[in-house]
């Protein structure tokens, strides 16, 4: 999520009135990660349509042999005052 999220900020850095909140996440698990290990964590921009954001991420190996895991989520533009003032 943390890593999705910061795509956010990097793909549309531009836009300071909407935040993004996350509407769903799906991980898929695909091999152990053991303590100590280092891995490599890369994030699609799949689309946007409208106000929801589609990404896509994979956790693998540095040298990209093994894949740790997959990820889709759906986040969705939300104006920043109106988060502000619900908190």
């Amino acid at each position: 999520d943390t890593a999705l999220g910061f795509a956010y900020h990097i793909c549309l850095y531009e836009d300071k009135e909407n935040i993004a909140v996350t509407a769903n996440l799906k991980i898929d698990f695909r091999a152990p990660f053991r303590e100590g290990s280092e891995a490599v964590v890369r994030v699609y921009l799949d689309r946007i349509e409208g106000r929801k954001i589609f990404f896509s991420s994979v956790l693998e190996s540095k040298d990209g042999s093994v894949v740790y895991a997959e990820a889709t989520s759906l986040f969705i533009k939300v104006n920043r005052s109106k988060v502000v003032k619900n908190i």
